[in-house]
C-alpha cells in the first residue's frame, strides 16, 4: 500500500475530503487525487506537510505502513489505569528508529576507524620521508 493510500485512510478517519486536505496543506488542486489515480509516489515536502499538519499521525505508519496509524490516542479519565509493562517498553516505532540509529552509528564508527588508521599510516610515511632528507 502506498503513502497516498494511507493518507486516504487517515483522512477518512478524520472525515476530511481530499480537496480540503490539499487546501490545508497548500497543495495544488488535484495533487493528491492525481497521485492516487496514477499510484505515483508523493514528494517529500508533501509528506512533511502532512506530518506537520497532523502531529498525531505516525510518520512510520505513513511511510512504511508499520505500527499504528496514530502515535497516541486520547483516553477519558475512566479509561486511564495504572502504568503497565506496555508503557515501560519502547514502541515499535521507537525500536525501529533506534535500530536505524545504531546501524548508522556503527557505520560512522567504522569509517572513523579507517580514517584514523589512514592518518597513522600517513604520519609514519611523513616521518620516514623526513628521516631520508640530507
Amino acid at each position: 500500500m502506498s503513502a497516498v493510500s494511507r493518507i486516504k485512510i487517515f483522512i477518512k478517519e478524520k472525515n476530511i475530503s481530499i480537496s480540503k486536505l490539499e487546501k490545508m496543506l497548500n497543495l495544488g488542486n488535484g495533487t493528491l487525487r492525481t497521485a492516487s489515480i496514477r499510484n505515483s509516489p508523493l514528494k517529500e515536502d508533501t509528506l512533511v506537510k502532512m506530518v506537520q499538519a497532523f502531529p498525531e499521525l505516525s510518520p512510520i505508519w505513513l511511510l512504511l505502513g508499520e505500527g499504528d496509524m496514530c502515535k497516541y490516542s486520547y483516553k477519558t479519565a475512566s479509561q486511564v489505569s495504572e502504568p503497565t509493562a506496555e508503557y515501560e517498553t519502547k514502541s515499535r516505532e521507537q525500536r525501529l528508529l533506534i535500530g536505524y540509529l545504531q546501524t548508522d552509528k556503527e557505520r560512522l564508527e567504522a569509517e572513523s576507524k579507517k580514517k584514523e588508521e589512514r592518518i597513522e599510516q600517513l604520519t609514519k610515511e611523513v616521518s620516514q620521508l623526513r628521516d631520508k632528507q640530507p
